[in-house]
């Protein structure tokens, strides 16, 4: 009999652990017939086969639905960066690339091809350069909105999910602002808008519609103990304290300017932003807006320290130009601080024609000024230096206007990156650097000052 209650307790357990991998079996079905099925490329259109397989660019993209209706899409920015390659009759520019973890509400977007990132899965965004300003590009980390083309990728196997490209995005990322009529920073976050028509192969108006979507605060100021002792305070930190909602528009680009407001509007932790393009009434795709908000919290008087930090790019060392036969064409791209940062027309013209040995300064010798202004909360902070870029061969040339196909067997060439984030328990890397790219391509030469210090305790107006 206790063998027969034995076996029975063993059949249940074997019955709920059966039960139990049903339920996941079923979960984990679930959650991949959500996602867009990769192999439905072929039936809206992508191609396979011809001499070196070129029908995959006949077309390169098509869209996901029969309506091609713009699809809105929001997650986190994994990763940013310039395309060094890109078929030259379909672009009148390099695409900026993109890696985006759409929010578990927007991951029905992914085929199921796409890129795993533990249990969920990436798409890639994708925008020409010339329509898209390096001011408003993502960094890493940010927060994004967008609102663009829902396509298939067939210019590569497996298929793939795309938002290529958008027509309107905003981007996310703590940043430390002096607010207008501050004389200290307040704890915001900074939204880079971009809205435009124009995409390269597709171009479409942005007018004769609204866009409409929510930026998050970063969390309310807190009372430290110090504070907390010298207004009496009966209860333990952290309280919040002395803070109030605040945010300033503090570039726009384009005739309408955004209408913000707090939500909710009492207690917010969000503020709305809403772009009234519906009664701008041209249609021209080639109308472009944006804008560059700061939102979050002005204290009366800072409860922590900031410090004012200063990027100086001095100068790139070429190691390997990756040109045997001629000077290299380089192409570079900089992100320092908190924003992707041009380079003046004088330094593009030097990385214009570079060889092994030589040292391109990346300013002017008179020109002192630093490459990016930006605050950072002490401690708390960091500061992100980034490259990306390309040796350019003719392929470049054929860019939007047809030519000599046997061009493109001399094709461009990734350059390495240089990738480095300092915390502020390596005191933001203030100093002179010298670092060595990703494929010892090139030594990059930079220098982290501090300008200015506000302690805590500091009147913010």
């Amino acid at each position: 009999m206790r063998g027969a209650i034995l076996l029975s307790k063993r059949s249940r357990h074997l019955s709920l652990l059966v039960g139990a991998l049903a339920v996941v079996s079923l979960l984990q079905a679930a959650s991949a017939a959500a996602l867009e099925p990769s192999s439905n490329a072929k039936a809206r259109g992508c191609r396979t086969g011809g001499v070196h397989d070129i029908n995959r660019v006949q077309p390169e993209w098509t869209s996901v639905r029969r309506g091609d209706a713009a699809q809105v899409a929001e997650g986190v920015v994994r990763s940013s960066n310039v395309a060094y390659h890109d078929f030259p009759f379909s672009h009148v520019s390099h695409d900026w690339n993109w890696d985006l973890l759409p929010d578990p509400a927007y991951q029905f977007l992914n085929g199921t091809d796409n890129g795993r990132v533990g249990s969920s899965r990436q798409m890639e965004i994708e925008w020409e350069e010339a329509f898209f300003p390096s001011a408003f590009r993502p960094a890493v980390g940010d927060r994004a909105w967008m609102l663009g083309r829902w396509v298939f990728d067939c210019g590569h196997s497996p298929y793939l999910t795309e938002i290529h490209p958008p027509k309107a995005v905003a981007h996310t990322r703590f940043a430390p602002t002096i607010l207008p009529g501050d004389s200290a920073p307040s704890l915001t976050n900074k939204t880079f808008i971009w809205i435009h028509g124009r995409g390269g192969y597709y171009n479409r108006s942005v007018a004769r519609q609204d866009y409409d979507f929510d930026i998050t605060l970063p969390p309310k100021p807190q009372l430290t103990v110090q504070q907390s002792k010298a207004h009496g305070a009966a209860v333990a930190p952290p309280v919040a304290f002395g803070a109030e909602p605040a945010r300033a528009i503090l570039a726009r680009v384009g005739s309408v300017t955004p209408v913000l407001s707090y939500v909710p509007a009492g207690n917010p932790t969000k503020v709305h932003v809403h772009y009234p393009l519906a009664a701008v009434r041209d249609s021209n795709p080639s109308r472009q807006f944006g804008a560059i908000i700061a939102a979050g919290w002005r204290e009366q008087n800072l409860g922590r320290t900031y410090r004012q930090l200063c990027v100086k790019f001095e100068n790139i060392r070429v190691l390997h130009d990756h040109d045997p036969l001629a000077s290299g064409e380089w192409r570079l791209r900089l992100f320092a601080g908190q924003q992707w940062t041009p380079l003046s027309s004088g330094v593009n013209s030097r990385l214009n024609d570079v060889d092994d040995g030589e040292t391109v300064p990346l300013h002017a010798a008179n020109d002192n000024r630093c490459a990016a202004i930006f605050n950072v909360t002490d401690p708390g902070g960091s500061v992100r230096i980034e490259t990306t870029g390309w040796e350019s061969d003719p392929i470049d040339g054929l860019f939007g206007s047809g030519g000599n196909i046997l061009r493109l067997a001399d094709d461009n060439d990734q350059i390495g990156v240089v990738r480095r984030v300092f915390s502020s328990s390596a005191n933001f890397g203030i100093g002179p650097h010298s670092d060595l790219s990703s494929s010892g391509d090139f030594r990059l030469r930079y220098v982290i000052s501090e300008l200015r210090r506000f302690g805590a305790g500091t009147a913010v107006r």
